[in-house]
């Protein structure tokens, strides 16, 4: 939602610090916020600023020739000169091009193959584009759905991965000797009985988040997949002991076992614990007297259970701690995103 502008004369004495403020965050938390935009355009050093006016739409005429690529990003996602911005020199600028659906007829040929992808993001041109030689463009190609039973047999494996995504020729992919492509045929749900045994522990997780064969693969060797398993909140009271701490984390988001991974030796799990407690709006002797049947100590299963008090607004459920202690985990493998969307990286 794009911000009321407001000119430097009529801001308050606050507001006005923060334009002429030397810390280029609060100027960028100005210019979000629509204060003395007519001010702060004035000093085309100031690239970020400007990348912010640019995305509330202010000032578009006056930056679409700014030296800066991101500044000129972020002029073309308004929509703005297209015309001039599909021959820009960086491909990211021409990538915000095809996106907007202009000129596709001409950056079907862009030497970018992001550009060329984002062109069959779009749709057009897919009968020419199934016989580029970037891979990148083909699994594009593939995510529309076009050329599938072409591209199943295509000599990358991200272009088949793609085409597993669609749910087509699964019966084949499920042999594919790569790992993502079978992974990906996991997702789909389809032959789990058989890539329940897959050699990968990727394919393996794939399979735990169908929520299949759970009892068989809590005893995996690779925490990975018991980690999936304890967040579908199957064998709690097993894995709650589990060696790796990662799975005692997802135990703990789960809900089960918080008296006893209170003290656990990895900051991790405890934290995990005090996430889950703070969501609940409980203290740890108030959870424990309201789930014995989730404690993992003898001695407080012992309990009777009391009464639980209904606290909806802080109260999360099950699901909502399980994807919130996938979300965390997941953190540590998470890359950077820059400005230039990333193609796929193969693996070697």
């Amino acid at each position: 939602m794009m911000a009321d502008f407001i000119p430097y004369a009529e801001l308050t004495p606050e507001q006005k610090a923060m334009v002429d403020s030397t810390n280029r965050r609060d100027r960028c938390f100005a210019a979000i916020n629509g204060y003395g935009f007519d001010k702060l355009i004035d000093n085309q050093d100031d690239w970020l600023v400007l990348t912010e006016l640019a995305k509330q739409g202010y000032g578009l005429d006056r930056l679409l020739d700014h030296p800066v690529a991101e500044v000129r990003l972020s002029v073309a996602r308004q929509g703005y000169a297209l015309d001039k911005f599909i021959n820009d020199e960086k491909a990211a600028v021409r990538y915000a091009v095809a996106q907007q659906g202009y000129g596709l007829d001409k950056l079907i040929n862009d030497s970018s193959r992001i550009v060329r992808g984002a062109v069959a993001c779009q749709g057009y041109g897919l009968d020419k584009l199934i016989n580029d030689p970037d891979f990148h463009v083909r699994s594009c190609v593939a995510r529309q759905g076009f050329g599938l039973d072409k591209l199943v047999e295509d000599p990358d494996p991200w272009v088949r991965q793609a085409v597993a995504e669609q749910g087509f020729g699964l019966e084949k992919l499920i042999d594919d000797p790569e790992p993502d492509v079978r992974r990906s045929v996991a997702n789909q749900g389809y032959g789990l009985e058989k890539l329940v045994a897959d050699p990968d522990a990727d394919v393996r997780c794939a399979v735990a988040e169908q929520d299949y064969a759970l009892d068989k693969l809590i005893n995996d060797p690779y925490w990975e997949v018991r980690w999936e398993v304890a967040l579908h909140g199957y064998g709690l009271d097993r894995l709650v002991d589990d060696e790796s701490w990662t799975v005692r984390a997802a135990v703990a988001y789960s809900g089960y076992g918080l008296d006893k991974l209170a003290t656990d030796p990895h900051g991790e799990v405890r934290e995990a614990v005090d996430e889950a407690l703070w969501d609940n709006d409980l203290t740890l002797e108030e959870w424990t007297a309201q789930n014995p049947d989730k404690c993992a100590l003898p001695e407080n299963r012992l309990h009777h259970k009391a009464p639980k008090q209904e606290k909806p607004e802080r109260a999360r459920s099950l699901e909502e701690l399980a994807a919130r202690g996938r979300e965390k985990a997941e953190e540590h493998n998470r890359n950077l995103q820059g400005f230039l969307p990333k193609p796929e990286v193969r693996k070697r």
